[in-house]
């Protein structure tokens, strides 16, 4: 592609930059083509496609029930969390456990 003179008019700059557009266009779509006729084309892309509908729509995956076990679980973690922060925090253990120290003066 040829340069772009540097006291060029509107017009010339104008058409430069629309070759400039569909030469990289040209190059997008050449790099489109060879990427589909490559084998990790089919294996990556149309081989894991193929099973789903072709309407576009996929099926809503089943609804999750929260169970009271989950909710043990979660408790459970965030104790756990919770006390490993407090445990790296000393100057937080000293006022949450040392008598008196929560008793307000006033």
């Amino acid at each position: 592609m040829a340069t772009l003179p540097v006291n060029a008019a509107k017009s010339q700059q104008q058409a430069f930059s629309n070759a400039a557009s569909k030469s990289s266009e040209e190059v997008a779509e050449d790099w489109k083509r060879k990427f589909q006729a490559t084998e990790q084309y089919r294996r990556n892309v149309v081989e894991p496609l193929g099973g789903l509908p072709r309407d576009g729509r996929a099926a809503a995956p089943p609804k999750r029930h929260h169970e009271l076990i989950d909710t043990c679980a979660s408790g459970a973690r965030f104790t756990r969390r919770y006390l490993e922060v407090l445990s790296r925090d000393k100057f937080n253990l000293l006022i949450l456990f040392w008598p008196g120290a929560n008793q307000s003066r006033f």
